[in-house]
């Protein structure tokens, strides 16, 4: 279970470092109904919150 959820939560950082998806969309997309679980999870693996994932990403490419 655990490898699957690191899979889940590696393609959302993905996401959310590279597109302007709602973040209620990714984690619709990565298999996560309820968005207030996924950022509780996602803030479990990665340290940060969702938010704050993208609030770190590189500038964007034109």
């Amino acid at each position: 279970m655990r490898y699957f959820r690191r899979l889940r939560i590696s393609r959302a950082r993905e996401l959310i470092q590279h597109t302007d998806l709602r973040i209620r969309d990714i984690a619709d997309q990565v298999g996560f109904r309820d968005p207030l679980h996924f950022s509780r999870v996602f803030r479990k693996e990665t340290g940060r919150s969702p938010r704050a994932e993208r609030a770190a990403r590189p500038e964007q490419l034109s």
